[in-house]
């Protein structure tokens, strides 16, 4: 063995029993990963115990910056440089933990209002890990949560109306008395009422219906 590769053998040794991780290491002398650990156990070098400790301390930490609200990128950038606080970051999966809990605000805040505002109302929580900026994304956590906000909407392909019965009713009644389409729309209006998607009737809306409504026998 040269002189050059024996001092370099001896650094390499040097790193190991210092701060760097074996990645590090090996990085720095153009070597795998793996020959690191075979230097580590050929000179009886062992971390388990020291990185089973600072995994810990690490994991204790980022327990505790949660608590305070900590957003994930600022905990991702504070231990970025740390040993060991990739297997950490990875063993707590704190990726999904943020998006569990940024889901479970969308599933909130979408049964309170429509995803349109969902997606742009200014909630710290909405942007942990990112924020979501396309409405099919927030009908798709709803989905999956198992939360429906419109249930009557049913399956549109197979046909049919899927107002409330109330409404069928006043629009039957009210184009038996021949209101126009446009009448009967103010009118659900006036009441507060909304069509299955959460909207305002429209005459056109209230026509479609009114077809529905006929064709289906309702």
């Amino acid at each position: 063995m040269s002189k050059e590769k024996k001092e370099r053998n001896v650094k390499i040794v040097k790193d190991i029993q210092g701060g760097l991780t074996y990645s590090e290491i090996g990085e720095k002398y153009n070597i795998t990963k793996q020959r690191v650990y075979q230097f580590a156990r050929d000179n009886n070098i062992s971390r388990w115990e020291e990185s089973r400790k600072t995994i810990k301390n690490i994991k204790e930490d980022i327990k505790e910056d949660i608590i305070k609200g900590v957003p994930y990128k600022t905990i991702c950038e504070k231990y970025r440089y740390k040993k060991y606080s990739k297997s950490a970051i990875s063993d707590m999966k704190l990726f999904t933990h943020f998006i569990k809990k940024r889901n479970k605000e969308i599933i909130n805040l979408y049964k309170e209002m429509t995803a349109k505002d969902t997606i742009i109302i200014p909630v710290n929580v909405l942007d942990d890990p990112y924020r979501i900026t396309r409405l099919n994304t927030v009908y798709d956590i709803s989905s999956k949560s198992g939360y429906k906000k419109y249930p009557m909407i049913g399956d549109r392909c197979k046909g049919g109306v899927f107002e409330p019965k109330k409404v069928i009713n006043l629009i039957k009644k009210l184009r038996s008395k021949n209101y126009s389409y446009r009448k009967i729309a103010l009118e659900l209006n006036k009441k507060g009422w909304k069509t299955p998607t959460g909207k305002l009737y429209s005459p056109m809306n209230v026509s479609n219906k009114h077809k529905g409504i006929l064709k289906y026998k309702l």
